[in-house]
């Protein structure tokens, strides 16, 4: 699997291979330079909820849907988000999320990282057959998911990305948590967390827990216990995290500033793959 996304991500962005002058200290010691795709993250506002109040403010995003042949199936200005129900939190479970711009449609690099996930979802799916056989004329098989029954007539066709930009800043107005939640599940088949930058940046873990493991913030005792399946930081630009979304949970940890006197911020990409609905299906209880 991992072949796979080096052979992606080489053919990505040549630029993350060079130096650029203005680099941050942090950026000089693991060698890349800024992705080309970060300019998107740029673009970033805050989440909203239904009443149109913001939800995380320090957590700005863009977000849009893409099927496999990377066509956008969401709208050009806004697109809506349905929260797993199992995350603990004080906020709503409906989201409000900036669209990407048109530009990103396009991308070269986006592009390819879709490609990624996808394969990777087939590869991993439980006997979808490759889309060279599609072409063919054979018919695709479901994608088979025990530990969900919505997924148990998807078709490898029909399935979704949710692609999210996340900008997450610590600063004097803003906490630096990119996952104020703790602990949680995406309502997908298939998380990939890509990361795109990390400037003057302390901290920003990402873990992988069990699926008995309590949703929200862990405890000390939940860190030492065998709950916590893995720890890793992704450091470099397109160091990336896949997750199957219903067999554990995950989160994020906040960041801090390296240098005090800057803020300190981290750009991750996200892709959430599900069947058409499943989110609002999931948030909907009919699972």
């Amino acid at each position: 699997m991992m072949q796979l996304i080096t052979e992606y991500i080489a053919t990505c962005d040549a630029a993350t291979t060079t130096t650029r002058a203005g680099q941050s200290s942090s950026q000089k010691r693991t060698g890349s330079a800024q992705p080309s795709i970060q300019r998107f993250w740029n673009c970033a506002t805050a989440q909203r909820d239904e009443r149109g109040a913001e939800v995380y403010p320090s957590k700005r995003s863009l977000c849009s849907y893409y099927n496999q042949h990377g066509q956008r199936l969401s709208g050009s200005d806004t697109s809506i988000e349905h929260i797993d129900p199992t995350t603990a939190h004080e906020v709503s479970n409906f989201r409000v999320h900036r669209a990407w711009p048109a530009a990103a449609d396009a991308d070269a690099t986006l592009a390819a990282l879709r490609r990624v996930v996808f394969d990777v979802l087939l590869r991993g799916g439980g006997g979808v057959p490759s889309p060279l056989a599609d072409s063919a004329g054979l018919q695709a098989q479901r994608i088979d998911d025990d530990n969900s029954a919505l997924d148990s007539n998807a078709r490898y066709d029909d399935y979704e990305a949710m692609q999210t930009a996340y900008r997450v800043t610590n600063s004097a107005t803003e906490d630096g948590d990119p996952g104020p939640e703790g602990v949680h599940q995406d309502a997908a088949h298939l998380t990939a967390v890509v990361l795109v930058g990390r400037d003057n940046v302390r901290g920003g873990l990402n873990r992988v827990w069990s699926l008995d493991q309590p949703c929200g913030k862990p405890s000390v005792a939940d860190l030492t216990s065998n709950r916590l399946l893995a720890e890793v930081t992704l450091e470099m630009p397109f160091d990336t995290l896949l997750v199957r979304d219903r067999e554990v949970k995950h989160e994020a940890t906040a960041i801090a500033p390296a240098d005090v006197r800057r803020p300190a911020v981290r750009d991750v990409l996200t892709f959430e793959v599900r069947p058409p609905m499943l989110a609002k299906a999931i948030a909907d209880g009919a699972t």
